[in-house]
Formats: C-alpha cells, structure tokens, sequence
C-alpha cells in the first residue's frame, strides 16, 4: 500500500512539475490563461514580450513586401493607408520593447492591451490588403515573405529560445526548491535546452526515490501548494482582464450614448447601446460571482483539512486515554513487582510524550492548511481587486 501512495505521490509531482512547464515549450497559442501563467515570472513575461515583438516585427516585414509589390505591379494605387497603418506596427513595436520584463498582475495586462493592438492594426492590414491582392498574388508573394521573415528575425527568435529556456529553468527550480530536492545536473541541462520532458520525469523519479516518507510527504504538499497558488494567479488574472475591458467597454458605451441622445438618433440605437451596456455589467458580474465562488472553495477545502486533522487528534487522543487508563487499572492491581511497576510506568510516560509530540504535529499542520488558505484568498482578492473579504 505504501508503495501505491509513493508512486501516486511521485506521479503527482511530475504531472504538476511537467503541467506547469509545458507553455514554455510551445509557441504563443493566444490564451490569456498561458499569457497569465509566463508573468508569473519575469523570465516568462521576457518570453511572451519577445514573442510579440516578433510578431509585430513579422507583420511589418510582411507588410512592407506587400506595399512594395503593389506598388511594383501598378504604381497607380493608393497604398497610404496602408503604410500609416505599417507605421503605428512600428511605434507598438518600439512600445513593446520598451515594456520592462517583470512578473505581476499589472504587466500582464500592459501585455494583453498591446497584444489586442497587435491584433487589430494587424486585422485592419489584412482587410485592407484583401481588396487589392488577389489570390495569385498572394500566392507569389507568400514564399518570398516568409524567406524575408525568417532570414531577419533570426536573432530575436534565438533571443527567445535562450530565454525560454532560462524561464524553464526558473519554473523547475522554484518547484524543486519548494520540495527540498536539488538537482543541479538536470537545471543546467534545462536551462541550455537540452533537457527533454522525459529526461526532466527521469531525474525527478530518481531525486524522489531517494526522500524518506516525511520528506515525500512535505515535497507532495509544497508542490501542490505551488500549483494551486499559480492556478488562482492565472484564473484570477484572466478574470482581472476580462473585468478591466468589460469596465472600459461600459464607459466608452455610456460616452456613445449620451453622443447618441445629443444627436437625437432612433431609439434603436440607444436601446441597442444600452443593450451593450447590459452585456458588459453581466461579464463584471459573473467575473465577481467566479471570485466569490474561488474564495468560498478555498474556504471550503480549508475547513475539511481542519475537520480531518480534529477527527485524528481526536481518535489518538481516545487511543491515548484507552491505553493509559488500561495500564493504571494493571497498576492499581496491587500485584506487580517494583521492576514490572517501573516498567509500566514508564511506558505510560512515552504513551504521554507521543501524544504530546504527535498533537503538536497536528496543531502545526492546522496552522499550516490555515495559513495557506489565508495566502491563497489574500492572492486572489490582491490580484481581482473584489471577492468577499
């Protein structure tokens, strides 16, 4: 049995050790969740900050190629919208790379605004370029930009991947360092990229086989903590940002109501704003409402810990009470020996002291699931800004 709860232990640990690194391996899928996730880390808000500059930069090499090809093909086009909408990609770009890479709630969404930037001039290009290239065009043009793309992005993407590497790094050393377990080996190979997801499993079964049963125990609940920690971060982050748009969409939608009522439009148009705004209020509301449900289950899961540690130091305080009294009704028998008295009484003592030592163990492990539940709703209200207090 002890071996079935070590290896689901060990398991565990590597599920939510591989869990949390996998982002790094993969490119930008344009989640808010992943984007949370990296600016848990400064290494990881350098990652996503690069990897959008270099999506930008692309867009705008790309761009370029365009203007240029049709101006080539028929100098008599107007291309000027499209070149002012190259030079706002150029100032984001520059606004991008002066972002100062650090972790936080604040950094994450100064990344989603000039992510949304991104995708907009970049949604605005495309539109525009579509009325005039046709899909020979396009076909003639596609090799050539991404020769163009690749040949000057080749830094910045090498800049990413020794980054991304270092924020691998960063991950598999916090979690290790929560458990107790060094291993500078395997870091080292993690952070020059190296290291594979099966070489990481391997080093940490080994590293794990080597704890005994409380450091296995305290490696266990240190890297879930870290896990549950970083998924209210990232769930509370994504709520944040859906929050702030909502809050921004409501006033811009209050501004063009009172234009609207100002220029004396249908009332269509107005309820059709007002239904906008209706919108809006019920995204901030479900967003509180996911707040208050998270602390509330925190609460919850913090409770049932207390309850399960109360219920054992209550059948051990039972067992005690039952074996000490037995001992004192053989004491009191009046038929023992001074030796065998000694005896008994000197087990009764350690029956005491492992109580004692026991229920202090219980009283610190209490403290221990409250504190955490304390951390967890201070993170999640900190970062929100709501949920009951």
């Amino acid at each position: 049995m002890k071996k079935l709860i070590n290896g689901f232990m060990a398991f565990a640990i590597l599920a939510m050790i591989i869990g949390t690194i996998v982002w790094a391996d993969g490119d930008d899928d344009n989640t808010t969740d992943s984007d949370a996730s990296a600016f848990h880390s400064s290494y990881g808000a350098q990652v996503r900050l690069l990897q959008l500059e270099m999506s930008v930069k692309r867009n705008i090499l790309e761009g370029n190629a365009i203007v240029s090809y049709v101006k080539q093909k028929n100098n008599s086009l107007d291309t000027s919208d499209l070149e002012a909408i190259l030079a706002q990609m150029d100032t984001l770009a520059d606004d991008i790379s002066a972002v100062k890479p650090v972790s936080g709630n604040d950094s994450v969404q100064i990344f989603v605004d000039l992510k949304d930037d991104a995708r907009n001039l970049s949604k605005e290009f495309h539109d525009s370029v579509h009325s005039i290239l046709n899909e020979s065009d396009a076909k003639a043009l596609r090799k050539q930009i991404e020769t163009i793309k690749w040949n000057q992005t080749k830094d910045l993407v090498q800049k990413i991947n020794e980054t991304r590497h270092e924020y691998n790094a960063d991950v598999v050393e916090r979690i290790l360092a929560r458990a107790n377990i060094t291993d500078s080996d395997l870091l080292e190979k993690v952070r020059n990229g190296t290291a594979t997801q099966t070489d990481i499993k391997d080093a940490l079964k080994d590293a794990f086989s080597l704890l005994n049963e409380s450091q296995k125990n305290h490696a266990f609940v240190a890297i879930k903590e870290e896990t549950a920690k970083s998924k209210v971060f990232m769930r509370a982050i994504a709520d944040k940002i859906v929050y702030q748009r909502a809050e921004r969409e409501i006033n811009r939608t209050e501004t063009r109501i009172d234009k609207a009522e100002k220029m004396n439009l249908s009332q269509g148009v107005i309820n059709k704003l007002e239904k906008h705004k209706e919108q809006d209020l019920d995204r901030i509301g479900r967003v509180q409402n996911r707040t208050d449900q998270r602390i509330e289950k925190i609460g919850n899961i913090t409770d049932r810990r207390i309850d399960r540690l109360d219920n054992r130091s209550g059948r051990m305080g039972n067992r005690s009470v039952n074996a000490t009294n037995n001992l004192e009704n053989t004491l009191s028998s009046g038929n023992l020996t001074d030796a065998e008295r000694a005896k008994i009484e000197e087990r009764i003592g350690r029956i005491g002291n492992r109580t004692d030592s026991a229920q202090d163990s219980i009283n610190q492990s209490e403290t221990k699931a409250r504190q955490r539940g304390d951390r967890l709703t201070g993170y999640l209200n900190k970062t929100i800004g709501g949920g009951k207090k």
